[in-house]
């Protein structure tokens, strides 16, 4: 089977596209979403109505263009689509794309932030470039290096990878998995896609059709996300972040491999802390210039924090244009940053966006965010970080965020609560046994006692025990034996708690500081935030760009010593001595916050009537998810009150029952 072929046939001619002339160089860089399939016995008609379903399910990843390949090998019709957000060079860097001599194919959602030097080096191997596109350096990478092309990108991605001549596919997915990519595999068939609803809009091919899975809806309520590789249906998993997976054409076998282990990666070796600052300072000038490059004016979000008002500092200096920044402030003095940030774009002179973010606007957001939800996600800042999306891309569709910083530079209350540990050795458990004593407390973050409980608990929670098992203490929102109690066949947390305690052991010769920084990125790094940026942006059809996770950041952030994060109880020592340098400020002392939804007020008010239509007793009876003598009726609202964010996740699974499993939208009605 020749790619080029299939092509003939009518599914459009990537090589008719001309080369940009060398003075007017653009590179084509596509933030999109991808989807395909490798099924027997299809024929082309019914391929091709599959994979227009796959597409048009994730129209909002890319609107601007629709790319399809459909073709046969061994008895198996395989099919790549791709939709495109046309960033720059619109008229060329149309997926799929070819190697020379059409064999090898490509669809591909991402960035590829070393692409020039790559083409470069390509084009001096002998390589003939036929688009301006990133997406290209792939097909001549696999060429030259074949599976190893993954060692040497940098960037964000993930994508799918045809070569006819081996008879294979090969898919991959960026080292710490801020692209997401989802698979259903069997001998039977194999279906991917950028979301789980490019996969249910062909369920008829699903071998044994969609089946929830209890691990990982209870996981989903003890946690408020489904942990990778899980997905909420039985056989359908994510790809892990670091990982490349290739299918024989011919059996379907999967030979999955990491190729990428924080944790394997060597320390660059440091002297003294300010020579530490120095090569730090010099790394993030460097990868942000490399986040800046495209054919369109790139942006920033800014909150007045110490990581997005950093990567808007490095942003300034290197970019060419005047950079635009966007921020969301609060009616709530509580959670408003707005001084702060405008503070940070005053001194950096840039032409500033700011909304403010009411209670109604956040809550009448809700109908779209939810029509979007295709796995129930528990983290209730989405609604904040889509308004901030929908507010840049009206503008522009390129933003650099500071994502990031606080999982790799140690910027969270559970890395001082490490400080803590370490400090009082051997008197940890029992400071920690007074979580018994804060458990049946209310929690809250409504007022300022029920939000120093809150605090309180978790942070007895995490004194106490040992360490890997004081990491999954604070992770969880409530113990097993709770969240057990509000269903009506509890499945149990052990083996996702089991899988948690074992990421954590996994770094040998690391400081526990470490092992906390190596199982956040594993797990609520990539699981909550990056799913929550990446679903929120692309649901507004907006490029968001991490530099803060660009792996040689992670990496270097990662074996720095602990000292050089973590000055005492404060965190993020050596990027708030940066921020100190490029602000002028002698301290750093803001207080961190976030964005504040305030959900424990919405239970018996705005969303009460919601509360009682998806916690009727009749429907959770018909359901057989939750225990109706536990959670149904007027008792939702006692579970709420006492356990608001756990009772969240689980008005979370109602959403999405109603909406994705039932095939209604009556909740949407109710809000």
């Amino acid at each position: 089977m020749s790619v080029q072929r299939a092509y003939r046939t009518g599914i459009g001619n990537a090589s008719s596209m001309p080369l940009a002339p060398a003075h007017r160089l653009h590179y084509h860089r596509p933030m999109c979403g991808i989807a395909g399939f490798v099924l027997p016995g299809l024929d082309e008609n019914d391929a091709r109505a599959d994979l227009t379903r796959m597409c048009d399910a994730i129209v909002h990843r890319g609107p601007d263009d629709e790319g399809t390949l459909v073709a046969s090998a061994l008895g198996k019709t395989v099919g790549l689509g791709m939709r495109r957000l046309s960033i720059i060079d619109t008229g060329g860097g149309a997926q799929p794309i070819y190697n020379e001599d059409g064999t090898i194919a490509v669809v591909y959602n991402g960035e590829i932030y070393n692409y020039p030097a790559l083409r470069e080096r390509l084009s001096a191997a002998g390589h003939t470039f036929k688009t301006n596109s990133d997406t290209e350096v792939l097909v001549h990478l696999y060429e030259e290096v074949g599976d190893r092309l993954v060692d040497e990108v940098a960037g964000m991605f993930a994508f799918a990878l045809l070569d006819t001549n081996r008879n294979r596919l090969l898919l991959g997915r960026d080292r710490l998995g801020i692209k997401p990519l989802y698979i259903l595999d069997s001998p039977e068939g194999l279906l991917f896609g950028s979301e789980l609803k490019t996969l249910t809009a062909v369920e008829a091919r699903w071998p044994r059709g969609r089946e929830v899975d209890p691990v990982s809806l209870q996981a989903m309520l003890t946690l408020m996300y489904v942990p990778t590789p899980r997905t909420i249906y039985r056989g359908v998993r994510k790809l892990e972040p670091g990982h490349i997976v290739a299918y024989d054409l011919e059996t379907l076998t999967p030979t999955e491999t990491e190729y990428w282990n924080l944790a394997a990666t060597r320390s660059p070796g440091f002297g003294s802390y300010d020579d530490a600052r120095r090569r730090l300072d010099g790394l993030l000038e460097d990868v942000v210039g490399a986040h800046l490059l495209s054919d369109v004016p790139v942006g920033a979000f800014v909150s007045g924090g110490v990581d997005s008002s950093l990567v808007a500092s490095y942003a300034t200096r290197r970019y060419e244009q005047r950079l635009q920044t966007f921020s969301i402030g609060f009616t709530e003095n509580a959670y408003d940053e707005t001084p702060d940030a405008l503070d940070i774009v005053k001194k950096l002179q840039t032409p500033h966006t700011l909304e403010y973010a009411t209670y109604d606007t956040l809550y009448g957001l809700m109908p779209e965010i939810f029509r979007a939800m295709d796995e129930p996600f528990g983290d209730s800042s989405m609604l904040p970080t889509y308004l901030a999306s929908r507010l840049a891309a009206a503008r522009l569709k390129v933003v650099l965020s500071g994502d990031g910083g606080d999982e790799m530079f140690a910027g969270y209350t559970k890395h001082t609560i490490e400080w803590y540990k370490n400090k009082l050795g051997a008197a940890a458990p029992a400071v920690g046994g007074i979580q018994t004593l804060l458990r049946n407390l209310p929690k809250s973050r409504a007022g300022r006692v029920t939000e120093l409980v809150r605090k309180a608990e978790k942070a007895a929670r995490g004194l106490g025990g040992d360490e890997a098992q004081s990491w999954v203490e604070m992770a969880r929102l409530a113990d097993e034996a709770y969240v057990g109690s509000l269903l009506a066949d509890p499945a149990g947390f052990a083996d996702v708690e089991s899988r948690f305690l074992g990421l954590h052991c996994a770094p040998t010769g690391a400081s526990s500081l470490q092992r906390t920084q190596y199982t956040d990125a594993r797990v609520p790094l990539v699981d909550d935030m990056l799913v929550k940026v990446d679903r929120m942006s692309m649901l507004a059809s907006l490029e968001v760009r991490v530099p803060l996770l660009d792996h040689r950041i992670v990496e270097f952030g990662y074996h720095l010593p602990d000292d050089f994060k973590l000055e005492g109880r404060s965190g993020k020592r050596i990027l708030k001595d940066l921020f100190c340098s490029h602000f002028g400020v002698d301290k750093y002392q803001k207080a961190k916050q976030g964005f504040g939804v305030p959900i424990e007020t919405w239970f018996n008010t705005r969303l009460a009537p919601t509360i009682r239509y998806l916690f009727d007793e009749r429907r959770l009876r018909a359901q057989g998810v939750f225990d109706p003598a536990v959670i149904g009726g007027e008792r939702a609202f006692d579970v709420a009150r006492t356990a608001p964010f756990v009772f969240w996740n689980a008005l979370m699974v109602q959403v999405f029952w109603d909406l994705q499993i039932d095939g209604r939208d009556d909740v949407l009605g109710y809000l």
